[in-house]
């Protein structure tokens, strides 16, 4: 009886293994069906990406300004204009731009390419080695009369090929050039005119040069060159180094010797600062006077100290 008893007992269990292994077989069947159906891999397509782009959109393409004259525009608009009456247009520093574009070898290049298609003017500072940028059309809009005006449209707004100075001023070689050239340009792209293009290109006369430099037009340089100067510089000048004074001062005054970017801003200081407290933050972060840490609560600013030699 017990072997008998075991025979049945390992039949039934042949049978239960032989039962499930066709279970598994077609379960596994049926999932190799369904499996690639759902998770099929998609077919990727070359999609052409390429953009004729119109006229139109060309031309908007070119008018979009670069870092350097984003900056200089986001200055212009929040200069002052009215404190000059008309004298002055609005005047930026080197040292602005270096706080808004963080490369100073993007500034120069930008630079001495808005200023060889005469959007902007330089003007050196000789006491310092900063220097004042002006849009040549907020230059050209102030009102002028006479000879002024001709200097202005004709040879600052003459758009031609300038050449860096050390190239102009001596030739490695060939042979001497006697035709002078017009207009150069300084490290800085101020614009530098000869005394003889003056006369004999543009036909001034020699009381109209010399009214031109009284008049804060033009500088004399050394050789018998001009500088082309920004007239009523002084008094912008002037306003400049009063209002950085104020703005260094109520930053050392301030409690621990530094104080949050917006309370500064928030001070009045209409009459120790009229070109505005921002102008002269952008011109001490930019030229490494001060520093500005960023902070929860928002830019603070500190007066660099020296450190001990």
């Amino acid at each position: 009886m017990d072997s008998l008893t075991g025979k049945k007992t390992r039949k039934r269990q042949v049978t239960t293994e032989a039962t499930i292994g066709k279970k598994s077989k077609t379960f596994a069947a049926e999932s190799k069906e369904i499996i690639p159906s759902i998770f099929k891999k998609s077919i990727r397509r070359k999609v052409s990406t390429v953009h004729i782009l119109k006229p139109e959109e060309l031309e908007t393409l070119k008018n979009i300004p670069c870092d350097t004259e984003a900056g200089l525009l986001s200055l212009r608009s929040s200069f002052p204009v009215g404190i000059f009456e008309g004298r002055l247009p609005p005047v930026f520093l080197y040292s602005q731009l270096a706080s808004l574009v963080h490369s100073r070898a993007v500034i120069d290049h930008q630079l001495k390419k808005l200023a060889n298609e005469n959007k902007i003017l330089t003007f050196s500072l000789f006491s310092s080695s900063n220097y004042l940028i002006v849009f040549y059309n907020d230059f050209v809009a102030l009102k002028r009369k006479g000879f002024f005006q001709r200097f202005v449209t004709d040879v600052l707004g003459e758009d031609e090929k300038t050449s860096p100075l050390s190239d102009t001023r001596t030739k490695t070689s060939g042979p001497p050039d006697s035709t002078p050239t017009p207009v150069r340009r300084s490290i800085e792209n101020s614009k530098l005119i000869s005394k003889e293009a003056l006369l004999k290109k543009w036909k001034f006369k020699e009381d109209e040069v010399r009214q031109l430099v009284n008049s804060g037009y033009l500088g004399v340089q050394e050789g018998g060159d001009y500088c082309v100067s920004l007239p009523a510089a002084g008094e912008f000048i002037k306003m400049y180094e009063k209002g950085k004074k104020a703005v260094m001062n109520a930053i050392k005054k301030a409690k621990f010797g530094e104080i949050l970017q917006k309370d500064l801003e928030q001070r009045p200081m209409k009459k120790t600062a009229p070109l505005g407290v921002s102008y002269h933050i952008f011109d001490l972060v930019g030229s490494g006077e001060a520093v500005k840490i960023d902070t929860t609560s928002g830019p603070l600013l500190r007066i660099k100290r020296d450190l001990p030699i």
